[in-house]
């Protein structure tokens, strides 16, 4: 930096902007490019130039002035600041900071042109004191956000810090025990970095609280390993990573929590000030939580269980990895003279638990199993003779119990087995015994769990709202829950959707209204729904949340793809028909949802599917009906730009199909159907936008029904009841029905898409 600086004192102004210039720093590439803040890690890139300007002021500005210092990494954060989705406009502190980020960026890149162009000297004067009073300004916002920042962070590192601790309580950290220590030490010195003696006094209260809380772990909470299996490993780095952040002069390593999705709360990341450290609870109020929890989420999942199973995680991968390493140790154990069954027993206790389990009323069902499967005493003649025999009374047992359409397949897994132990005994057919028994038996206790489940959703759903309602009130009592991300989730939706903030919101159920735009909202972010993002109402429906997510977008993509293919035609002066457009979507539905499909593969499959099109015998005599090489690159293009949520027909066509969800969640109930959309383009999905309409809908029932009480209290408060003259509650209808003219509106829009 030193060389640097006197070299750039050598040289002359435009010398110095120019090569500036070539690192191609400039606001265009800040808001298009995500990998921007590589380009800045640097900061003694801008130091020449920096020192230019404070020389250049110093010599036109007043000879008492303030003299002007500028910190590069600061000034270079503000091209984070305006980075895309970096900062949420609608917050006070982080729009104010983005406007005066743009504004002294914007300044800035004048002066560079008036020096580059050696521009009239007072021309250039007035443009550096403009310069100045921005970054004065655009400083002291800067300190106030990274303030509020640093308090997200430390409350980021604290709760992660927590989740590891309270995994490790549950043992279910063993694969990485050894990697825990560091990883605590690690956290705690970034916790020195970025808040001091503070931080780690306010992680030591967080702690004291943990402990007071050991009888009870939070709702819905991770139990311990089954005795005799390998435990499911939870690394460290499965807590949830930060986004980067831009720096001050201060070095702040691996920043804070990522920032909110567009269309969320401003408030919806980690809480701008750390919350108190709850008081912990005792054991009968904790199980009494536990209970209102667990019916509140059956009978949630009893009436809004719309979204589909989890796919496989990390964590089941981990799982899997942990399930081979245990049976390799166990074959290594029980190869040994003499062999060690200690695992084996543990096994075998957990075959008796568990069968006993799916008849706990049964105690004669638990004794039998007890007497017959004791392992202290198999142990000592084990043959086998006994270990077939044991195969065939746990798979008798598991056989009596499972649904029996798994009875055919149970009883030609188990005589496979038995017709290798009638051979030579060896090690490795109790390995392969025990993993039949144990795979069956896992797979007997998910059926009775799945058909336990079923029959409380059945018995809870009349009283579903009832129980939900009852959680919250004991969750708010305990001091468990509170409605921070919600209230600003609702004042966001207010901000966006009824800028007014009419007084007729606070009558009935006029907030259902701004609940459902606030949803919508949800389902137009760029980033999954997750426990930052979604307010504390929707906790139960954030599964629901990223299913819809997905559907929306997956919709729309099809949506834009079959428009491409329209338009190909189009230029070849031909059309499909409505089944040959059924028939795209169908494949389109099937290809999006496969977890191998890649752009040149769907590429592929477009033009295979126009190449079949156009090869019928009423288009194969068109001049233009093939398809070229030039179409294949037009598609490919096309698609590639049209992946990106970003682009302006995908949002436009997105905007119109939340319009239609919009529309649909409004409609009266039974009343009439009526048609969503006007372009053919749209029409080939308007089965799929009922659907999830419906879904949608059933959840915003729900929903609003369990926090009624709570919506209309936080919307009474945010709306400002202040009367006009001449203004009446009637004046603004916050329900609006659909209008015959929205038919017109959706034909205006259709051709804004084809100009697009």
């Amino acid at each position: 930096i030193f060389f640097r600086s006197v070299h750039s004192a050598m040289q002359m102004p435009h010398q110095i902007v120019s090569e500036f210039k070539k690192y191609e720093i400039s606001i265009e590439k800040a808001k298009e490019d995500e990998a921007f803040h590589n380009k800045i890690q640097d900061p003694s890139i801008a130091q020449p130039i920096l020192q230019l300007i404070a020389r250049r002021y110093a010599a036109t500005a007043p000879p008492l002035g303030p003299a002007l210092h500028i910190a590069p990494r600061v000034f270079l954060s503000a091209y984070l600041c305006i980075g895309r989705g970096f900062l949420e406009p609608s917050d006070p502190i982080e729009g104010g900071l983005y406007t005066v980020a743009l504004d002294l960026l914007s300044t800035f890149e004048a002066v560079c042109g008036l020096m580059l162009e050696g521009g009239d000297a007072d021309k250039v004067g007035g443009e550096l004191q403009a310069f100045a009073n921005r970054w004065q300004e655009f400083s002291s916002k800067f300190r106030v956000w990274k303030q509020e920042d640093a308090k997200r962070l430390i409350a980021h590192y604290i709760a992660t810090y927590l989740q590891v601790e309270r995994a490790r309580k549950a043992m279910l950290l063993d694969e990485v025990k050894e990697e825990v220590p560091t990883f605590f030490q690690e956290i705690r010195r970034q916790l020195v970095q970025v808040g001091g003696a503070a931080a780690i006094e306010q992680l030591e209260l967080e702690l004291e609280s943990l402990r007071g809380d050991s009888p009870q772990e939070a709702p819905g909470g991770t139990s311990g390993a089954v005795s005799g299996s390998a435990p499911a490993a939870v690394s460290p780095e499965a807590a949830p990573q930060p986004q980067p952040r831009p720096a001050t002069d201060a070095p702040v390593a691996n920043p804070g929590p990522s920032p909110p999705a567009a269309g969320a709360a401003p408030d919806a990341g980690a809480p701008r000030s750390p919350p108190a450290a709850p008081r912990p609870l005792k054991e009968a109020e904790a199980q009494t939580l536990k209970e209102a929890y667990a019916k509140a989420k059956l009978a949630h999942e009893a009436v809004c269980d719309f979204a589909p199973a989890a796919e496989p995680s990390g964590m089941d991968q981990l799982r899997g990895i942990a399930e081979r390493a245990f049976w390799d140790v166990l074959e290594a154990e029980v190869s040994t003279d003499p062999p060690e069954y200690a695992r084996v027993g543990a096994l075998v206790d957990e075959v008796i638990e568990v069968l006993s389990g799916c008849l706990p009323k049964d105690k004669n069902f638990k004794e039998e199993l007890e007497a017959s499967l004791d392992w202290s005493v198999l142990q000592r003649t084990l043959s086998a003779e006994l270990l077939r025999n044991f195969v065939v009374y746990v798979m008798g047992k598991v056989m009596e119990l499972e649904a029996p359409a798994h009875v055919k397949e149970t009883q030609k897994a188990t005589d496979d087995v038995c017709a290798e132990l009638e051979g030579e005994f060896r090690p490795g057919l109790v390995v392969k015994a025990l993993k039949l028994v144990m795979r069956k038996v896992r797979e007997l206790q998910e059926q009775v769990a799945h058909y336990q489940r079923q029959m409380a959703r059945m018995h809870l759903r009349p009283n579903a709202v009832v129980l939900q309602q009852q959680y919250v009130t004991t969750a708010l009592a305990l001091g468990r829950m509170q409605f921070t991300r919600t209230r600003s989730w609702l004042q966001h939706s207010l901000a966006q959707h009824f800028p007014q903030r009419p007084r007729n919101l606070t009558c009935g159920q006029a907030y259902v209204g701004v609940v459902t735009e606030g949803v919508l909202d949800l389902l137009q972010a760029p980033q999954a729904a997750n426990v930052w993002t979604v307010p504390e109402s929707l906790h139960f429906d954030m599964p629901n949340i990223v299913h819809f997510q997905n559907r929306v977008q997956h919709v729309t993509l099809v949506v834009c793809i079959v428009n491409i293919v329209a338009m190909i035609c189009g230029q070849k002066r031909l059309s499909l028909g409505n089944d040959e457009l059924s028939r795209l979507k169908q494949q389109l539905d099937h290809s999006l949802t496969q977890p191998s499909t890649t752009l040149p593969a769907l590429t592929s499959e477009v033009v295979a599917f126009l190449t079949t099109c156009m090869a019928a015998p009423f288009r194969a005599s068109h001049a233009a009906a093939a398809v070229t090489e030039q179409d294949a690159d037009l598609i490919k293009s096309m698609l590639s730009k049209t992946a990106n949520t970003e682009d302006q027909v995908f949002a436009v066509f997105r905007g119109k199909i939340v319009g239609a969800l919009s529309r649909l969640c409004r409609a009266p109930a039974g009343g009439a159907a009526v048609p969503l959309f006007a372009s053919p383009m749209l029409q080939i999905v308007e089965g799929d936008v009922r659907s999830l309409g419906q879904q949608l809908r059933q959840v915003i029932a729900n929903n609003t029904a369990v926090y009624s009480q709570f919506y209309y209290t936080m919307i009474s408060e945010l709306v400002l009841v202040v009367p006009e003259e001449g203004s009446s509650d009637e004046e603004v209808v916050v329900h609006a029905e659909p209008k015959v003219a929205d038919q017109k509106v959706e034909q205006i829009a259709a051709d804004d898409i084809d100009e697009l």
